[in-house]
């Protein structure tokens, strides 16, 4: 899918490739979050690279969340975050998508606060800095 993105683009046809990004980075985030795959298969595109073919709150709300969730789950807490944020902001005007987006942040955090110190900082983020995202989220 990737490749077929890859190709669409190269000619001129950039609709037509974002259709086939899409497609890829959806089944990679699915792979990466639903299966046990203890290290990434050769053949699946990197997601950073899929989602930056994309301004990340134009794509669907499943989608997003599954950038949220992968990010957390190999450690990028601060890609998380940063996305997290951008779609409260996105989506402000949205009472219901508002209150989803609340809960999955406050769940977020919540998991955070489990993770070590070492670990936190590795995914560039401090306590303090996961304790003020929760404030900053449960004020939305």
């Amino acid at each position: 899918l990737k490749e077929s993105g890859d190709i669409y683009t190269a000619r001129g046809q950039f609709e037509e490739g974002l259709v086939f990004y899409l497609k890829a980075l959806q089944f990679t985030l699915e792979l990466y979050l639903n299966d046990d795959v203890a290290a990434k298969p050769d053949y699946a595109p990197d997601v950073d690279a899929l989602l930056s073919r994309f301004d990340v709150t134009t794509l669907p709300m499943e989608t997003q969340i599954s950038s949220i969730l992968y990010y957390e789950q190999v450690g990028a807490y601060s890609k998380a975050e940063d996305l997290l944020f951008d779609m409260l902001d996105t989506n402000a005007g949205d009472a219901e998508t508002m209150a989803s987006l609340i809960e999955i942040g406050t769940a977020f955090y919540e998991r955070l606060q489990r993770q070590s110190d070492a670990a936190l900082v590795a995914g560039h983020l401090s306590r303090d800095e996961v304790a003020r995202g929760l404030r900053e989220v449960q004020s939305y």
